[in-house]
């Protein structure tokens, strides 16, 4: 008998440690603002979408400036510009000039919002550090509306880890812009260096 008590309070003290540790670490969880996600949306329809310009910017990897590579792609209601850059002083080394129309931007517009262009994660006022994902690709989202940028969202590709204020679907994103721009693969084939 004296066992079974001596058994029974030790697995009550077990039971209380238990607790308390799940009590204590849900506290913990509770004050770290790095568990809370939050988001914002910026839309790129709008009432005044004759006025709005995206732009979907992306840079390679860290590299000696001969080597380093970047392209933008800017989408208004009346024009489409892909220009593939070289260098660290943007040199550009291919450009695709198109002409766009209201119809086709509103379309890719709906598009663009429906895979989270304008959607911001743990929004703040912060920039990346120049250098932050130097093995990876860094991405830049911007939506301006009567030349005023109103949303400039950013992630990279670092393996194990999301990082930046960019909330929505990189790949859709990514595949919506390539797509606006005929001929666009070859432009970047052209690109060489380290991309």
């Amino acid at each position: 008998m004296k066992y079974v008590v001596w058994f029974l309070g030790l697995l009550a003290i077990i039971i209380v440690i238990i607790f308390g540790v799940i009590i204590t670490r849900n506290i913990i969880r509770g004050f770290n603002s790095n568990s809370v996600r939050t988001t914002t949306t910026v839309s790129v329809r709008s009432d005044d979408i004759e006025n709005t310009i995206v732009e979907y910017i992306v840079e390679g990897p860290v590299a000696a400036n001969e080597n380093f590579r970047s392209f933008t792609i800017k989408i208004s209601d009346s024009s489409r510009v892909a220009v593939t850059r070289s260098g660290y002083n943007n040199t550009p080394i291919g450009q695709i000039d198109l002409t766009n129309n209201l119809a086709a931007f509103t379309d890719f517009s709906a598009a663009l919002d429906n895979a989270g262009f304008g959607t911001a994660q743990n929004p703040r006022n912060d920039d990346p550090t120049s250098g932050r994902c130097s093995s990876g690709r860094f991405y830049r989202m911007n939506i301006s509306k009567n030349n005023e940028l109103v949303s400039s969202l950013w992630t990279d590709s670092c393996a194990g880890r999301r990082s930046g204020t960019f909330g929505g679907n990189l790949s859709s994103v990514n595949t919506l812009f390539t797509l606006q721009i005929p001929g666009f693969n070859q432009l970047y084939n052209q690109m060489g260096g380290t991309f």
